[in-house]
């Protein structure tokens, strides 16, 4: 077989010749096709760390490659310890809830960090600035919800 470089056009090829919709990958053999295996030696913290940001970004070329060139969504699928190629009528309702916990989670994080702001050490403006900030995100969020089909705040 002619093997693609970087190594995630290659996988991606494998993934969708060989496993296909619906078919689980484990974790290893992913490794295997990206070409990251473990060799089995002792690794220092920052060997570790380079060896888990590889993974990641291995793993986010995999993803991209697939989606743009075959139309596969790859998910994680802790039940079966690996990862997953969504069935096509899968893609829209996985992609739709993702979205929507993403957001909720900058929400939060957003609206937590205006809200816990040393309003002693601001001036009248800044006050102000961070009140408007306030108002703005929560008409924001309260859009988003309605425009995403998300019936009840968190």
């Amino acid at each position: 077989m002619l093997h693609k470089y970087p190594p995630s056009k290659n996988a991606a090829d494998v993934i969708a010749s060989q496993y296909g919709y619906g078919k689980t990958i484990s974790t290893e053999a992913l490794e295997g096709l990206l070409e990251l295996q473990d060799t089995g030696e002792a690794m220092t913290r920052q060997e570790h760390r380079q060896a888990q940001w590889d993974l990641l970004k291995a793993m986010d070329a995999l993803r991209k490659e697939l989606l743009e060139e075959y139309r596969m969504m790859l998910v994680h699928d802790a039940k079966m310890g690996g990862y997953k190629v969504a069935m096509p009528d899968e893609q829209t309702k996985r992609t739709v809830l993702d979205y929507q916990s993403s957001m909720r989670s900058a929400t939060k994080k957003a609206r937590s960090r205006l809200i816990y702001v040393n309003q002693e050490m601001l001036d009248e403006d800044q006050r102000r600035e961070n009140q408007e900030a306030i108002s703005k995100l929560e008409l924001i969020a309260k859009s988003n919800r309605k425009a995403i089909g998300f019936s009840h705040a968190k």
